[in-house]
């Protein structure tokens, strides 16, 4: 995944997050968090690729 594609899903976990506190819907906050946790995980395999083929 490419480096904007990460700031688009952690965008995207961002505004789930708040629209979950928001409506007070407990999974959509759960499935937010799970978005951002991916989002981090890609955003490391980014780092660690950008750095091995350096």
């Amino acid at each position: 995944m490419s480096l904007i594609g990460v700031i688009i899903l952690a965008s995207i976990a961002v505004i789930l997050l708040v629209v979950g506190f928001v409506i007070k819907k407990k999974w959509l906050k759960l499935f937010a968090l799970i978005l951002f946790s991916i989002s981090i995980w890609q955003f490391g395999s980014y780092l660690i690729q950008h750095v091995i083929d350096r």
